[in-house]
């Protein structure tokens, strides 16, 4: 059973990363202009292939996801050490009083 789940785990990777390589070899004579301007502060421009540009955008979403993400746990993470603390110094939190 663990080895038919292993090989399918492998043709599924060897799928993806195979259909990823021939989009980049179809694709990669594609030729974007991407330009951007900032309110006349100034002006961006630069010339891409397809699948430049969308590795780029994949890897800013991914970033914009996992900072707030990441600064969510640091929070959470701090919070539940300020709870244990209180917890400790409180005793031993073994009643049922001690929790209402």
């Amino acid at each position: 059973m663990k080895t038919w789940l292993y090989l399918f785990l492998f043709a599924l990777a060897l799928a993806l990363l195979g259909g990823g390589y021939l989009f980049w070899v179809q694709n990669s004579s594609q030729v974007v202009t991407v330009s951007f301007e900032l309110w006349g502060v100034g002006r961006y421009g630069r010339t891409m292939t397809a699948p430049e540009l969308i590795g780029w955008a994949v890897g800013a979403g991914f970033l914009l996801g996992l900072v707030p993400m990441g600064w969510r746990s640091m929070r959470l993470g701090r919070r539940v050490r300020q709870l244990e603390q209180q917890v400790a110094m409180s005793g031993s939190g073994d009643s049922a009083s001690s929790w209402r």
